[in-house]
């Protein structure tokens, strides 16, 4: 219960105490709040569509002894060469990018779009977050006669003052903050495979790698699906995604669907 309290103090923050300030209260400050609602409603959608879709390996997607297939021991079956057995889900992952442990299950070909989307919003609210309480500090706890809007259309400053009220805001910036540098950090590496194809160990596998880079489009349909350019809107927007067999192969191994709409 803590997590959500404090989500749910970092929202009323924004909203009634910093936004007003920052933006005035007028055209401005309700496209804010749009803004901020579209993010904040795509983090939280993203995120719960990542945990509640299966990404292990369909049990009638199991393959014949073929060439270039290998045998899962754990799950004593066929399996193309780009799935991994995890350990934590008991499960062969297809384009396994790995396990979060914070959401209890793994980034895999199923639910990557998902997984790479809450981390795009979450770089746009801690962004937001950061630069309009910079601007809040500086305009109302520095000097507060700078402020966009007449003193008496806001709470009294004196309730600026309050140490609990303060304190919560330099912690909310500092997390804020942290949350930034983390999201930065780690699209520079979500986006590097988004756009090559391929994961990170596939990367930095010994001799020479097979290629999976189907060319910056197909790339972005191998995580997003076939409708790429909506399917980052909003996680309720179906996006069919290749066949799976065509992307757990290296590229000429198995023909890619849909390439008449290329």
């Amino acid at each position: 219960m803590i997590i959500p309290t404090c989500l749910v103090g970092e929202l009323y923050l924004h909203i009634f105490i910093i936004a007003p300030v920052v933006y005035g209260i007028g055209w401005a400050y309700c496209v804010y709040l749009i803004f901020l609602g579209f993010v904040v409603v795509n983090v939280i959608a993203n995120i719960v569509t990542f945990v509640l879709t299966d990404t292990s390996i369909l049990m009638d997607s199991c393959m014949e002894p073929e060439l270039n297939v290998k045998l899962c021991t754990m799950c004593d079956r066929n399996v193309p060469p780009r799935c991994t057995h995890c350990d934590h889900c008991n499960e062969c992952i297809p384009r396994r990018r790995g396990h979060s442990h914070i959401l209890g299950t793994c980034i895999g070909y199923f639910n990557h779009r998902y997984y790479f989307m809450a981390a795009v919003y979450t770089l746009f609210y801690s962004a937001n977050a950061v630069a309009v309480s910079a601007i809040f500090y500086n305009r109302v706890l520095r000097n507060c006669e700078h402020s966009p809007i007449p003193i008496e259309h806001y709470p009294p400053f004196e309730e600026y003052e309050d140490c609990s009220l303060l304190m919560f805001f330099f912690v909310s910036a500092f997390v804020n903050f942290f949350v930034l540098i983390f999201t930065i950090i780690l699209l520079t590496i979500e986006t590097e495979i988004v756009i090559t194809g391929k994961m990170k160990h596939e990367t930095r596998s010994a001799g020479q790698p097979a290629n999976y880079d189907r060319g910056l489009k197909k790339n972005l349909i191998c995580t997003l699906g076939r409708r790429w350019y909506l399917a980052c809107l909003c996680p309720a927007i179906k996006s069919t995604l290749p066949d799976m067999h065509a992307v757990l192969f290296s590229v000429g191994e198995r023909p890619f669907p849909f390439a008449a709409r290329f």
